[in-house]
């Protein structure tokens, strides 16, 4: 039986790579839903514009979700105040549940994204390596509001629900997108241009401690399983992909791939430091010919601040994945070195060398 997945947030880097999976899996067909109408990237995909924050935003797009029987939630909205925060998403997440109840969709599964922040990763350091049934910290936490909306929808329409919970996620879109491949290539295009030294620009601290990464497409991959496989239903599974680095190893590798000099770690925050250089990624973007972007909508500088800065190690267990049948790990460095590529190639970021 053909298999409908609506995935949510599809304009993410998250949602991106599920949808683009999913196009090459023969029993699925696909729809993708934002706030937002589809970008320019994801051209040809099925849509659905909608603002989940407003319960009626859903109504006229009843036929489109009543044959649905799997969802793919990676939408987030933040805010500075964490218990509106929590409030707000699982508000989102309750009305999409209500349309599709109202549909009458034939839900199947819905596979929730989470993130570090499940584990308190934005308050401090935490404990690892970080299991799955680790307790919850003291709340608000949207994730664990999104969490348990699930589960209460689920349990009330006999749905069933998979966690997936990627750290660092690395994918090959442009844009505010939590994208760390694009922060990293576009810093540096931009140390190139000025001849200066591909400094890591970060803490000292987070220079040096263990971190983890997602490869999208393997994310994509495993999104797919969890939808599926029946052991998954009603687990969480942490998903990285599976091996450790030290940015200091890491980001001479990169210097080394790409024929950067390099220096010590220069402790600036890339969002303040970056500002002024609108003027410079415009004459970039002529000179290379590169897809034309807003520079304050191009670059996630602010999502690069908080992952460079981060001064504890960040490691979690995959122990439960692979025991329940996910085995596909991939080098971070290589990952890295593929997505930036994908970026050139989409001319979102300009050619690293020479």
């Amino acid at each position: 039986m053909s298999k409908k997945a609506l995935v949510v947030g599809a304009s993410g880097v998250i949602g991106h790579a599920v949808v683009r999976y999913l196009e090459t899996c023969s029993d699925w067909s696909v729809v993708g839903t934002a706030r937002n109408e589809a970008p320019a990237f994801m051209s040809g995909v099925p849509w659905i514009a909608a603002d989940l924050g407003d319960p009626v935003s859903l109504a006229s797009h009843r036929e489109a979700l009543r044959d649905v029987t799997h969802v793919f939630y990676a939408a987030y909205v933040p805010d500075r105040d964490l218990a509106q925060e929590a409030r707000h998403n699982a508000a989102m997440l309750a009305n999409l549940l209500d349309g599709l109840a109202g549909a009458g969709a034939p839900i199947q599964r819905v596979v929730l994204f989470q993130g570090g922040k499940v584990y308190g990763l934005h308050l401090g350091p935490v404990k690892t390596p970080m299991r799955e049934d680790d307790p919850r910290h003291m709340p608000p936490n949207f994730y664990y509001d999104l969490e348990d909306t699930l589960a209460g929808y689920c349990a009330r329409h006999g749905w069933t629900y998979s966690l997936l919970r990627p750290d660092v996620v690395l994918g090959a879109i442009g844009g505010k997108s939590l994208n760390l491949a694009m922060v990293i290539g576009a810093y540096a295009a931009i140390c190139r241009e000025l001849a200066v030294p591909f400094r890591f620009p970060g803490s000292a601290a987070g220079y040096g401690v263990l971190m983890q990464a997602t490869d999208a497409d393997l994310l994509a991959r495993v999104s797919i399983w969890a939808a599926t496989a029946p052991i998954a239903a009603g687990q969480a599974y942490n998903v990285t992909n599976g091996d450790l680095f030290r940015w200091d190893q890491l980001w001479t590798a990169l210097a080394d791939h790409y024929g950067l000099e390099i220096g010590p770690p220069l402790s600036i925050r890339l969002v303040d430091h970056m500002r002024d250089k609108g003027p410079l990624w415009s004459a970039m973007t002529e000179r290379y010919s590169l897809t034309p972007a807003r520079y304050e909508d191009a670059i996630p500088w602010s999502f690069g601040d908080w992952v460079f800065h981060t001064g504890f190690d960040v490691v979690s267990d995959l122990t439960k994945l692979r025991i329940h049948g996910c085995h596909e790990i991939r080098s971070t460095e290589a990952t890295l070195i593929e997505k930036i590529g994908q970026l050139q190639a989409k001319r979102l970021i300009p050619p690293l060398q020479n």
